[in-house]
């Protein structure tokens, strides 16, 4: 049989340990990855409550290290060019992860439509181009679109686009077949 330890009751710490146990936590967590300001107090909150949370993020905030100016942008980026998501899904996550509305609305409204529409009409040609000719398939592969995020026009529209380049290129080996 085996040797059972009586475990210890956990003593209470007092809060001058517990703020450099959370600033110790809140460096840890940046190294791993970058963390927006609300992020990382929801996740410290969780473990070391609201008010040693706020104050070991503010530690870290006026050391440079979570700056949400400079994160909203390149969050919105890699989730429209990785994860292909529309604006409005960004928008969803951007304000989820705890970033301030008037930022996320100030960083989405950089990003020009013509870059979104590449995006979808990339996306389109590469994971829905075969489920396009058929009513059924467009209308599933609308409501997918849809649940990224994007908007009914900017899918019309991508949509119509890839079906007429198709077209033209099927027309053309077509031709090339009615030659021999």
């Amino acid at each position: 049989m085996g040797t059972y330890y009586r475990r210890r009751k956990a003593e209470p710490l007092d809060a001058a340990e517990s703020l450099s146990r959370a600033k110790k936590r809140a460096l840890y967590l940046l190294g791993e990855r970058q963390y927006c300001r609300g992020e990382l107090l929801c996740k410290l909150t969780k473990t070391y409550g609201a008010e040693i949370a706020e104050t070991a993020v503010d530690y870290v905030c006026e050391r440079g290290y979570v700056n949400d100016e400079d994160y909203a942008p390149r969050f919105a980026e890699y989730l429209i060019t990785r994860k292909h998501w529309g604006i409005r899904r960004v928008r969803a996550e951007m304000l989820h992860r705890g970033l301030d509305r008037e930022l996320v609305e100030y960083t989405l409204a950089d990003i020009p439509t013509e870059e979104l529409d590449e995006e979808l009409t990339s996306l389109i040609e590469r994971k829905y181009s075969d489920k396009i000719r058929d009513f059924d398939d467009r209308r599933r592969t609308v409501a997918a679109l849809a649940r990224r995020g994007y908007d009914f026009g900017a899918i019309k529209r991508c949509i119509e686009f890839v079906v007429q380049n198709d077209e033209d290129e099927f027309g053309e080996i077509d031709e090339l077949w009615e030659d021999e």
